[in-house]
């Protein structure tokens, strides 16, 4: 599958993580097909709080499903883990369906349920041909019995494609039903998970003032927010963070000049031990920065997006 070779890549390649289940063998006959035909249209970004509607225009990268590979409540690096999950079967035999393909679905949704991922589907690949095209169609389908079995009141969550190999006149039609709704439930699992980090990263800022509260941890969280706006296009929205987290930090060392300075300040009150430059592709902090490197950072990652969203002028 396609997979990210390094865990460095940049964000400008990074893709939603969606897992595969089932029937891989399956998925790899059209995996190409749908990572190609994913971000070719935009997609509606709908959020709460009364924000506009943005167009996204999202990818994937595809990963072997592993019940160990699944995030965790704690696990607030969006860009890192996998939030959307996919099952593919090509079974058309209601008989054999029941005997081992419905087990193996429970076993897997009932792994997705125990972690609290709601964010899945269940993709049923028919391949037509003409001898079969002949042939009556059952009453009740391998896709009818799915959606009774596990999706009754979230008839979205399963769907049927034709495999865009064959070569049927409704495929095409079928095809485009498939990425479209692979689209809208990636962006509906990013834009749950975006919600609760924003509301996390929001609680933790609220505890800036609290003995103990350590500015690098908040850092970090809030850039982890950052990165995944910018893996969905949203470079503006992922400037504010940024900005957000040059405006505090500005604060805290005016207030450390004029009164008493918070503990963790004084982490950066050093000599300078290393300076390389300031590099405008840098997509890590070192773990210990100096306050020039903390600066410098920061300005390199508002340099960045301003350019992402052509406003050089800005810079």
């Amino acid at each position: 599958m396609n997979g990210m070779s390094s865990e460095d890549g940049s964000l400008v390649d990074r893709r939603p993580i969606i897992t595969c289940a089932g029937e891989i063998d399956v998925f790899s006959t059209i995996e190409n097909n749908l990572s190609e035909a994913l971000p070719q249209e935009a997609c509606e970004w709908r959020r709460s709080l009364g924000r506009p509607v943005r167009s996204v225009h999202i990818g994937a990268t595809f990963a072997p499903y592993s019940a160990a590979g699944l995030p965790k409540g704690n696990q607030w690096d969006l860009i890192r883990q996998p939030l959307f999950h996919i099952y593919w079967t090509e079974c058309s035999d209601v008989d054999l369906y029941k005997s081992s393909v419905k087990e193996d679905i429970e076993i897997w949704l009932k792994e997705l349920s125990s972690r609290e991922i709601p964010d899945w589907l269940i993709v049923v690949v028919e391949n037509f041909d003409g001898k079969r095209a002949n042939k009556l169609l059952p009453r009740t389908t391998v896709l009818d019995k799915i959606r009774a079995d596990f999706a009754p009141k979230q008839g979205d969550r399963c769907i049927s494609v034709i495999n865009p190999g064959k070569s049927e006149s409704r495929s095409a039609d079928s095809w485009r039903g498939l990425v479209t709704r692979v689209r809208h439930l990636l962006l509906v699992a990013y834009a749950r998970a975006v919600s609760r980090l924003e509301d996390h990263v929001r609680q933790q800022r609220e505890k800036r003032n609290d003995p103990g509260w350590d500015f690098m941890k908040y850092f970090y969280l809030q850039e982890d927010l950052a990165q995944v706006l910018e893996m969905l296009g949203l470079y503006d929205e992922a400037l504010v963070q940024y900005d957000e987290l040059d405006a505090l930090f500005s604060q805290f060392v005016a207030n450390g000049v004029t009164s008493n300075s918070v503990g963790w300040l004084s982490n950066f009150q050093k000599p300078l031990e290393r300076w390389h430059g300031l590099k405008l592709g840098q997509s890590h902090l070192t773990k210990h920065p100096s306050i020039l490197e903390l600066r410098a950072y920061l300005f390199a990652k508002q340099a960045h997006m301003l350019l992402l969203t052509n406003k050089v002028w800005e810079v």
